[in-house]
């Protein structure tokens, strides 16, 4: 969990996993012990949720391959949101070029389950599933726009999309030679669209409402240990992924000389 000064919380979570936001943490909590001391006597420090507020979460450099669920204490017993949670959440996407961010509403994604609202632990769950058609096409806009400076770097449509370097610039021997240095011949102005932090129109993610039953009490019918799993090969294959060696003349005194096994999954 990491904070900055644009009032946002970030955290990093790996791709296929299930997380748990705890709304259930009181100012009186955040004040107490040493280890909230930073928070003892500036009210402006706390981050309190509320019955009835709109909340915002969204994804940073997520790619069309990315599937994460939420889960969120939003209050018990609740039944308009039994009814329909959608009435209560919506997708959206948020523009972080200034601050503060922008949110826009958009169609709930066709790969999104509807949202699921359990009554008796309070508890939301929204899945983000960015396989959808518009979220592909907007993360290949903004590779092209990544694609910089325009003096050394130009996108080539050719073969699904590529920062190369710039025939025409003004650095294009420079842009060239850096890449004739790398072993496995990488255009150097591929680096620039590799990483793409959010997709044109804001980086996509859900609004959610906190219910007029909620309190930061928390729930009765806590989950517990259900919200917690052991990663099997069967059961989440996003994270059987294996590890392969990358070449001394690209990792330098990093390399290896084997890569570690893929063992370190339960066995059921």
């Amino acid at each position: 969990m990491q904070g900055q000064d644009t009032y946002q919380r970030s955290a990093l979570t790996p791709n296929h996993a299930k997380y748990f936001i705890d709304t259930t943490v009181s100012a009186a909590t955040q004040t107490a012990g040493n280890m909230h001391s930073v928070n003892k006597g500036n009210p402006n420090l706390l981050n309190v949720f509320r019955a009835g507020e709109k909340y915002y979460v969204f994804l940073l450099f997520a790619k069309p391959s990315t599937d994460q669920t939420y889960e969120i204490f939003v209050g018990e017993d609740d039944a308009a949101y039994a009814a329909n949670p959608l009435d209560f959440v919506e997708a959206i996407q948020m523009d972080v070029r200034n601050v503060p961010y922008t949110p826009s509403s958009q169609t709930w994604p066709s790969t999104w389950p509807t949202p699921t609202y359990d009554s008796g632990s309070g508890i939301l769950s929204v899945t983000m599933n960015m396989g959808f058609t518009d979220f592909g096409t907007k993360y290949d806009g903004a590779r092209e726009h990544h694609c910089q400076p325009s003096s050394f770097c130009q996108w080539n449509s050719a073969d699904g999309g590529k920062c190369v370097c710039n025939p025409s610039g003004d650095h294009y021997d420079l842009c060239k030679a850096s890449t004739a240095q790398g072993a496995k011949d990488v255009e150097v102005c591929s680096w620039a669209s590799l990483e793409v932090d959010c997709p044109e129109g804001g980086c996509y993610g859900f609004a959610v409402t906190l219910s007029d039953h909620f309190t930061t009490a928390g729930p009765t019918d806590y989950p517990g240990d259900s919200l917690r799993a052991c990663f099997t090969k069967a059961t989440t294959p996003g994270f059987d992924v294996p590890f392969f060696n990358v070449d001394t003349d690209l990792a330098g005194t990093c390399h290896y000389d084997s890569a570690p096994a893929l063992d370190d999954f339960c066995a059921d």
